[in-house]
């Protein structure tokens, strides 16, 4: 008994058990290479859709700031486009891509101008007094000549695309019109009526306004076109989205309609010349 209390009882072992757990089977190995390379296949699946979604966010986060500075990159080219002044084609281009499904061809060959029917085009992009005085230079012997008291026909049109437009073009012309009478022509400041009764009134010389107003107050003959000698488009100028007289659709609409109807018949009596300032 001595001995067997004496023996290191906890040190023996089965080399039966001990080949089982220290050396484990073919299978038991095979098994377990599988399960990491599995695993390992799962990590890199789950890391590259990890990848994609970052940039997916990314390319969400981004694009709006992509489409701005798209944006920003048309508007600057449209606003080099105004170094250079319209020339004369570009108006009878104008009008035939907006008479072309409206008209006949002969019907729209009757529209176009001919050169001696323009003023010389703002080319050089000079302020509005300046351009006027160059192409109309007997301005005050115009105004005189108009002898009587009361006509509601102006000898000069300048047609803007709105009425703010309109007020500071007509602040710019400050030099050029003199003493001369002139009259707004457009909604902001004076009701339609009120309009009526003034031009029924009051001689006038020089009119400024939109395409909206002047064609409302041909239409009911309180603006009549006996006198008039000169039409200026305010042609060259575009707004803070850098759209000009031109661009508006529903300015646009309204001026071919005021030009086809009513000034290009005029224009083409031969009294009557158009300017692009």
């Amino acid at each position: 008994m001595a001995d067997d209390l004496g023996d290191e009882w906890w040190a023996e072992t089965d080399p039966a058990v001990d080949d089982r757990t220290e050396a484990p089977s073919p299978n038991s190995v095979k098994g377990e290479d599988v399960s990491s390379s599995a695993s390992t296949k799962k990590i890199k699946k789950q890391k590259k859709r990890k990848i994609q979604d970052e940039n997916t966010t990314e390319e969400n986060i981004n694009e709006p700031n992509k489409k701005k500075r798209r944006r920003r990159k048309i508007t600057e080219h449209l606003q080099k486009e105004t170094q250079t002044g319209a020339k004369l084609q570009n108006f009878n281009d104008f009008l035939l891509k907006e008479l072309q499904e409206k008209l006949s061809v002969v019907e729209k060959e009757e529209m176009l101008l001919e050169e001696d029917q323009f003023l010389p085009p703002n080319e050089n992009l000079q302020p509005l007094s300046v351009y006027l005085k160059d192409v109309i230079p007997k301005w005050s012997k115009l105004t005189s000549s108009v002898k009587h008291k009361k006509t509601n026909s102006p000898i000069l049109l300048l047609i803007s695309s709105s009425a703010k437009r309109a007020v500071d073009v007509n602040r710019q012309a400050a030099d050029f019109k003199g003493k001369c009478t002139s009259v707004k022509l457009f909604a902001k400041h004076m009701k339609l009526e009120e309009q009526e009764e003034y031009l029924n009134k009051h001689k006038v010389h020089f009119g400024v306004g939109t395409p909206f107003r002047m064609i409302s107050l041909l239409e009911s003959k309180a603006l009549n076109l006996r006198y008039l000698k000169y039409i200026i488009l305010d042609w060259n100028w575009r707004d803070v989205k850098s759209k000009r007289l031109i661009d508006n659709v529903d300015v646009k609409k309204i001026l071919v309609q005021l030009l086809s109807q009513h000034l290009i018949p005029q224009i083409k009596t031969g009294k009557t010349k158009l300017g692009l300032f």
